[in-house]
């Protein structure tokens, strides 16, 4: 039984179903919105073979791209190595933004080798600047300091609309490195993108945030104070 299918009510409804509903749901219901509850519901339950074979097909080769990368966060939900390895399915997929899911999806298994030698390849060999970047972003999510050296390697690129810049100092905030202060000093001043001075910024508030002298904090603190009467509206 699918209760608001369409969406119309301005409401939260919690209804709980059985698997066996719900994977049917996910994999029949005519209402796009009803299978990807079924599909995010899924992705709560504890892992089995029947979950796991209808969310891979699901990713694999479900016409529509949003349902497809719900099945990848559904997947990514489970954990294990199972759910990893049906993630990986989504990376050869024909839309560059499901592909985007994909690599988020794979962030999420924190410590697992494969996921980010995944995502290390696609931050070093993908065409397309946008899916480097959010690798680089998700790699830090899955080992933070491997993933740094790949973040500064980045740092210094040009890459469409600085995409893979901006995600790189996203993945360094991760990382509680003080020694990336003087990298994110260099970059913040006039002079550099805007959108990389923004990220070196953002670093240099990030690595302050963890600093527990006093001290140092305060000289963060002064160096941030430099950017309060930029003219840059996105300090």
């Amino acid at each position: 039984m699918l209760i608001d299918p369409d969406g119309w009510l301005l409401a939260e409804i919690e209804y709980k179903q059985p698997t066996a509903a719900l994977l049917k749901q996910a994999g029949d219901a005519e209402r796009v919105l009803a299978r990807r509850d079924a599909i995010v519901q899924l992705g709560s339950k504890s892992p089995s073979d029947d979950i796991m074979a209808t969310l891979t097909r699901i990713l694999r080769s479900d016409p529509m791209s949003g349902i497809r990368s719900a099945a990848a966060d559904a997947l990514a939900e489970l954990g294990g190595e199972d759910a990893r390895d049906s993630v990986m399915v989504g990376l050869v997929d024909s839309d560059p933004n499901v592909r985007n899911r994909v690599i988020y999806a794979l962030g999420s298994f924190e410590g697992d080798e494969v996921a980010y030698t995944a995502l290390e390849r696609i931050a070093t060999s993908s065409e397309l600047d946008a899916l480097r970047g959010s690798a680089i972003d998700a790699a830090s999510m899955v080992d933070p300091e491997r993933a740094a050296s790949l973040a500064t390697s980045n740092i210094s690129r040009r890459s469409e609309k600085y995409t893979i810049e901006t995600d790189a100092f996203t993945a360094l905030r991760r990382t509680n490195d003080h020694d990336l202060i003087p990298t994110a000093m260099r970059y913040a001043r006039p002079g550099n993108p805007t959108a990389i001075r923004t990220g070196a910024v953002g670093l240099i508030g990030a690595v302050a945030n963890f600093e527990k002298d006093e001290l140092t904090r305060h000289r963060y603190s002064l160096e941030l104070e430099k950017y309060l009467d930029d003219r840059n509206m996105n300090f």
